[in-house]
């Protein structure tokens, strides 16, 4: 039963990337998420209903449009593989409860600004007030039933922000330009109502240290110049979901 429901949960989530894949696509061309259905960008086919399968269709027609055989692009297997395995890993961490659900709408809402992010190196607000929403909801069930002491996370909260305005005006200086969007600092503040102090901070280092690799690879590799802007937020989203999966394996190794 509990591998049956683990299967559920994982389509689950690769359905929700899915439908997050076409928001990114549209939304910022101005067009409508629901009309018209899924097609080809080279020809214009548009896609059957066994086309259009989360994660499977993709490794069904390899990778190839059915009718002109151009290469899909990997970029929505990929998303819908990572939505698929953030809310199983979720699902077994933290079991069938309410904070279970509530830990998955928060990564949800993460998975869709860091793929608009990577996109179009912005965040819509609509998302920000949404994980705002979600995170209050987290914070509340937290303090109210599990018994959390909510001090930290006012703590952590003045401290994110502090942090990145300091770092924001210190980057803005020594580099001359616009180095950190504001989008990552209210990403950060926000999330400061479910990670402790020390949690959080853990967790931009690992934003920092991924971002840093991924980003000097990307410069060997030719595909970014060094003075390319840099989409922070996804980097932001991978350190909190780590934290919130592995976070108390990460602080017995340092505490030790």
């Amino acid at each position: 039963m509990k591998v049956l429901f683990g299967i559920y949960v994982f389509a689950l989530g690769s359905i929700f990337a899915s439908f997050f894949g076409v928001i990114i696509d549209r939304v910022p061309r101005n067009l409508s998420i629901v009309k018209p259905s899924s097609r080809c960008d080279h020809c214009g086919h548009e896609l059957n209903w066994y086309e259009n399968i989360p994660v499977f269709s993709y490794l069904f027609l390899k990778g190839r449009c059915s009718k002109c055989h151009e290469n899909i692009g990997s970029f929505n297997f990929f998303y819908e593989l990572i939505g698929g395995i953030s809310l199983l890993l979720i699902y077994l961490k933290f079991g069938l409860t309410i904070e279970c659900l509530l830990v998955s709408l928060v990564s949800l809402v993460m998975l869709l600004i860091a793929g608009y992010d990577y996109k179009t190196h912005t965040v819509l607000n609509v998302c920000l007030w949404a994980l705002f929403g979600c995170c209050v909801l987290l914070l509340i069930y937290r303090v109210c039933f599990l018994k959390y002491p909510i001090t930290p996370y006012i703590f952590s909260i003045l401290l994110a922000v502090i942090f990145f305005l300091l770092l924001k005006v210190i980057m803005n200086k020594v580099l001359n330009k616009e180095s950190l969007g504001s989008g990552d600092i209210y990403l950060v503040g926000i999330m400061g109502l479910v990670f402790e102090p020390f949690e959080l901070i853990l967790a931009i280092l690992i934003a920092s240290l991924a971002g840093s690799i991924i980003s000097l690879l990307k410069i060997k590799f030719g595909k970014n110049q060094r003075e390319d802007e840099i989409a922070f937020c996804p980097y932001l989203c991978i350190g909190f979901y780590m934290i919130f999966i592995f976070g108390d394996i990460f602080i017995r190794l340092l505490l030790r």
